[in-house]
């Protein structure tokens, strides 16, 4: 299985949701790498509350992203900053920081080449671009998958 490295930068919720992902990850039998040098795909999950953290994380993000390496960046950063952080990592697959859970699914795909991500602008999510080449997801956001579930039941 690949050696995946998992870092958190920000506040405590996203050092919980790394926490989260981590295991997610071993239940599924990656591995978790201890350095980006070591890893066959980098997760990086941000947090942008304060400007010096955003300053960090872009420049980690840009040099995860030359490494050639597969790379996931997850969390708030890619919801409230997705076009930054499309335009310093463009193949970048996108986690945002409601979609924790589907952190397997990303991997997998990002690790086979194909791009994953949320679309942070649109009611559906996991859902690629038409015509773009990248992986579609049909992952309906808790709120609107009730609904949906409701009114299909009514």
């Amino acid at each position: 299985m690949p050696n995946i490295y998992v870092r958190s930068y920000g506040c405590s919720a996203n050092t919980a949701d790394a926490e989260i992902a981590k295991g997610l990850l071993q239940e599924k039998g990656y591995r978790l790498a201890q350095t980006p040098e070591n890893s066959d795909l980098n997760i990086l999950l941000t947090c942008i509350v304060k400007t010096p953290t955003e300053r960090k994380i872009t420049k980690r993000i840009k040099r995860l992203y030359e490494s050639g390496k597969p790379l996931i960046v997850a969390g708030c950063m890619p919801k409230a900053m997705q076009s930054h952080v499309e335009e310093i990592a463009p193949r970048a697959s996108l986690v945002g920081p409601d979609d924790i859970e589907h952190i397997v699914e990303a991997a997998e795909k990002t690790l086979r080449g194909e791009r994953w991500y949320t679309s942070m602008e649109s009611p559906l999510r996991g859902r690629a671009s038409p015509g773009s080449g990248q992986t579609s997801s049909s992952i309906l956001p808790r709120s609107a998958a009730d609904a949906w579930e409701t009114a299909a039941t009514v």
